[in-house]
């Protein structure tokens, strides 16, 4: 059995055979279901001969990918670390997912580098040694594929860099233009667009291999995603057949990567023509010379809610700060310091809530009434009344700035 699906396999890569229809193959020769990704756990493909009912390989396939979550959970012992170092495919720790089946897992490697993985589910029936053997002649011989296929989709990324660079400077100035070199490079773009741009909290840092991950992660919003890198920033370009809502085309796995990566993430506002995408890569790049670090865990910026910050911002940099200095405010800082309180945390989201007692006790984890003794306590220390709302608007405009130096120090 070996010895025919060493053949076969061969016979398929000389051929230029779909990986799809290898992994079909080798699912049937080995009897359980299989499944190959990327090196950044997105899935090329697998078995489809029959539903698997396991839950992590149900997330895994519904989600397209391997979620950070699953990723760190398969990490007992070290995992990750072993099965680079092996010569052989390894089974995954029982207690990563228990009550699950068992799974083995190979990497494939283009070269000294690991481009991807397969795994084995032991599914329909026990994995045993000369299937382990099987698999790890699978990942050596996918490797030959990756390479192959690497090779090409480098010219095509270094294609796509130089046309979306084009795209966000300017440089190419009419529609019909854009859409016309898109074909060329079999890339259709909708109706609507917008610009993400991510980069990471430190200048030190550097996120190139995680460019093709945040890319595969957007394409799950979008019909369409192509990107350029400067070195520190990279740009996304995303298509729409519907005008996206900025917020909800974010997306919780996405939110859950830019966290743990330890990311800030812009999101342009959407432009129904793409000669509008310069300006659309002009409001990312405002927010991230504003937002140079994060605040309070805040990471990802919206164009549509920054605007007013760059207003404030403006201004307060253009008078010195002086005639917009809200001595009211002042005062609940000092107390704030002197006291150990959170008055103008209290504040903030009071005014964020519209002054609502149930929505800012929600946000902050707070009984109703400690809400109330708070607000009473910051009027008495205020000497104003913020129900008033141009007093209100100059205390709002003076927390927003203050959040914003807070941010970038």
């Amino acid at each position: 059995m070996f010895a025919q699906f060493s053949l076969e396999v061969a016979g398929m890569l000389s051929r230029s055979t779909a990986l799809s229809t290898i992994v079909q193959y080798a699912g049937r020769m080995l009897g359980n279901p299989l499944m190959v990704t990327d090196e950044t756990f997105c899935v090329l493909a697998y078995t489809q001969s029959q539903p698997v009912p396991d839950p992590v390989w149900q997330e895994i396939i519904s989600n397209r990918a391997s979620s950070p979550r699953l990723v760190d959970q398969t990490n007992v012992n070290g995992f990750w670390k072993r099965l680079e170092n092996s010569p052989a495919p390894l089974f995954v720790d029982e207690e990563a997912f228990k009550g699950c089946a068992k799974r083995a897992v190979a990497k494939i490697k283009v070269g000294s580098r690991t481009k991807g993985y397969i795994a084995l589910l032991e599914y329909d029936r026990p994995i045993d040694e000369e299937d382990m053997q099987a698999l790890q002649m699978l990942a050596e011989m996918l490797g030959i594929k990756f390479h192959e296929e690497s090779s090409v989709s480098e010219a095509v990324g270094q294609m796509r860099d130089r046309f979306a660079k084009e795209i966000l400077t300017g440089a190419v100035d009419s529609e019909k233009t854009i859409r016309r070199r898109a074909e060329t490079m079999k890339l259709k773009f909708s109706a609507w667009h917008m610009v993400v741009s991510v980069r990471p909290v430190s200048a030190e840092e550097y996120i190139g291999r995680h460019l093709d991950v945040l890319s595969d992660l957007f394409k799950r919003a979008a019909g369409l995603c192509i990107y350029t890198f400067d070195g520190v920033s990279a740009y996304y370009i995303l298509s729409f057949p519907k005008k996206p809502d900025e917020k909800n085309m974010i997306s919780r796995t996405v939110r859950e990567y830019i966290v743990q990566n330890r990311f800030l993430c812009f999101v342009s506002r959407a432009a129904g023509r793409l000669t509008d995408l310069e300006n659309c890569c002009r409001e990312v790049r405002e927010m991230a010379e504003t937002f140079r670090g994060s605040a309070g865990g805040k990471t990802i910026f919206f164009y549509k809610y920054f605007a007013p910050c760059a207003m404030i911002q403006k201004a307060f940099e253009g008078n010195g700060g002086e005639i917009y200095r809200c001595e009211a405010l002042e005062r609940l800082v000092r107390y704030d310091q002197e006291y150990g309180t959170h008055c103008v945390e209290t504040l903030r989201s009071f005014f964020r809530n519209n002054q609502n007692v149930s929505d800012t006790a929600k946000e902050l984890f707070l009984h109703r009434n400690t809400v109330n003794y708070r607000i009473a306590k910051i009027r008495e220390i205020l000497g104003e009344d913020f129900d008033d709302h141009r007093i209100r608007l100059h205390l709002q405009m003076t927390v927003m700035y203050m959040d914003i130096v807070q941010m970038n120090k």
